[in-house]
């Protein structure tokens, strides 16, 4: 999920919206990743990602991911009963209209501590978003465990933040980062959701195209859907769901190859 301006998000959002979000959205949890405000504020964030998370499979040598699926702006697992695609392409349309966030404190990292800042804001008075920036994934995951793939993307990170995010029955803990890697940049996205979940919910990506399904079969054996999306540049993205973990990567600037390459170094 890539991020732009961090501070021209954090504006207010009223209760209402995060009601509407709620009622429409019980048993799915969207990822938006293709506006510029959405990659930034957890407003669809709270509203949209809430009670959600899948019963996936466990470790084996190779990891079983979830069957993905695929509609025009959407990609999925779980009960794709819940999966709604207009109003995902209706969400994307409108995300830039809604405010955002109220940002209500900022702390600046020191030596005691793996993280270089903490920003704390709230969506009305039912949700709060604890944001820390970290210099690399790695130091990132000192503080949070996370699926064991995110560690493994290679590249030189230039934005990691790992978002705590709490309401009423419902926690999550995600990290979203965007390295550089050989000729273009990857972006990481995985996050795990406790509380108020359906156990059969779906976890979605949301995005503005989709085309071009293929699937690539790693070195260790698991299999990866890719799916493009074609917008001003086509970008690649990849849904990796399992263990109670639901993320994604996406490519961009990066051949065939390169991608299966990195795929490759996943497990």
């Amino acid at each position: 999920m890539y991020r732009e301006s961090f501070e021209d998000a954090l504006t207010n959002i009223d209760d209402g919206f995060i009601e509407e979000a709620i009622k429409f959205d019980k048993k799915s949890r969207i990822t938006p990743l293709a506006g510029s405000k959405a990659q930034v504020v957890k407003a669809a964030a709270a509203a949209v990602t809430t009670f959600a998370v899948l019963g996936l499979s466990v470790y084996a040598a190779t990891v079983v991911l979830r069957k993905v699926d695929v509609q025009e702006h959407s990609i999925s697992v779980g009960n794709t009963e819940y999966v709604d695609d207009a109003a995902i392409a209706s969400m994307l349309e409108n995300i830039d209209k809604e405010p955002g966030e109220t940002k209500v404190d900022h702390v600046d990292g020191d030596s005691s501590v793996n993280w270089v800042s903490k920003d704390v804001s709230r969506i009305g008075s039912t949700v709060e978003n604890t944001r820390y920036t970290y210099k690399s994934v790695d130091m990132a995951l000192k503080d949070y465990s996370l699926a064991g793939w995110v560690g493994n993307v290679p590249g030189e990170a230039t934005s990691v933040i790992i978002t705590l995010t709490k309401m009423d029955g419902f926690n999550e803990t995600s990290i979203d980062a965007l390295l550089s890697y050989e000729s273009g940049t990857i972006g990481v996205y995985c996050s795990k959701a406790t509380g108020n979940i359906a156990e059969d919910a779906a976890y979605s990506i949301a995005l503005s195209n989709t085309s071009n399904t293929r699937e690539y079969k790693a070195d260790d054996g698991t299999v990866y859907t890719l799916v493009d999306q074609v917008k001003d540049v086509t970008k690649t993205y990849v849904l990796i769901s399992y263990d109670g973990y639901d993320g994604s990567i996406s490519f961009e600037g990066l051949t065939e190859a390169q991608i299966h390459s990195v795929l490759d170094k996943l497990n």
